[in-house]
């Protein structure tokens, strides 16, 4: 029983945590699993058009069982994504729809993993299909309100023989509220609180797991400090999500806390840019992130 538990902790580190395929400010919905940007809930005009690009660089150390570090292992993760999303009206409000596929690139950089964890994995993680719609849309003032839908259908690779593996082998629905209110000319507020519900995985390293609902709330204060150019800092409090192998409940729920720092900017009247750092300031149930770089670019037309 010990030894299943501490399997499933781990496990529970790498579908959070890896399963990387986020859209940013051009797009209308996040990322699965948490990944809200700066701007991305934003209304763009009817019609409008956006090809998005992503590249993740994820550096983890860990895992954490109970806020301790339990062994000494390292581990990277690399991601391309790309995304697609058009704007358009439902019932006479601002809506969007978009279309997200990643390629995941995972494996160990120093010390030992267990056997059934993986050294290293990689390929086409699970599609998100996203719809949002904005029922306060006020450009002038900088203030919207935005509800956003997120599916993620099993359709990635998977690996039923480790725990690393770039696909879910389950459904998953998440559910955002997005708030957001200019402070000043020149300062913005953004708050997203976020629901989950997961799938069963009937093929989860040889057990039957079942997830409870998981739930986070992510804040952004933005800066328009010149031009086209922005900067912001922010924070995100992940709860929820514990786990049930074969009937077994795992009190295995991250507690995760990170801040995000990013900038961003227009390269031309069509093309914006954005780099954005993170990392984990405390977890006690899951790996640790230590380094997360996103750099992605967007094609508005």
């Amino acid at each position: 029983m010990q030894a299943r538990r501490l399997r499933t902790i781990v496990a529970h580190c790498a579908r959070m945590f890896c399963m990387l395929a986020p859209l940013y400010a051009a797009s209308p919905a996040h990322a699965a699993g948490s990944e809200v940007y700066p701007g991305e809930l934003v209304a763009l005009p009817s019609g409008t058009q956006v090809l998005s690009f992503y590249q993740y660089e994820r550096d983890f150390e860990g895992y954490y069982f109970n806020g301790e570090r339990v062994g000494g292992a390292r581990a990277k993760a690399r991601a391309s994504v790309a995304a697609y999303t058009r704007y358009g009206q439902i019932g006479g409000l601002t809506s969007a729809w978009s279309i997200t596929l990643p390629y995941i690139d995972f494996h160990k950089t120093a010390g030992t993993l267990p056997v059934w964890f993986g050294d290293e994995s990689s390929g086409l993680s699970d599609l998100r299909l996203k719809y949002s719609v904005w029922p306060v849309n006020d450009p002038e003032r900088g203030r919207y309100v935005a509800l956003t839908g997120v599916w993620q259908p099993n359709t990635g690779r998977y690996e039923r023989d480790q725990v690393l593996s770039p696909g879910d082998n389950r459904n998953r629905l998440t559910f955002q509220l997005t708030w957001i209110e200019p402070l000043s000319r020149t300062v913005s507020m953004e708050l997203t609180p976020e629901f989950s519900w997961h799938g069963d995985n009937d093929d989860y390293v040889g057990t039957y797991m079942k997830q409870e609902n998981a739930y986070a709330l992510t804040g952004y204060l933005r800066w328009r400090f010149y031009g086209a150019w922005s900067a912001s800092v922010g924070f995100q409090s992940n709860r929820g999500g514990d786990q049930i192998i074969d009937g077994v409940r795992q009190n295995n729920e991250p507690d995760q806390q990170r801040v995000l720092f990013s900038l961003n900017t227009m390269l031309a009247p069509d093309v914006a840019a954005s780099l954005r750092y993170s990392r984990d300031t405390s977890v006690q149930n899951s790996v640790r992130i230590t380094s997360d770089w996103v750099l992605a670019v967007h094609w508005l037309f």
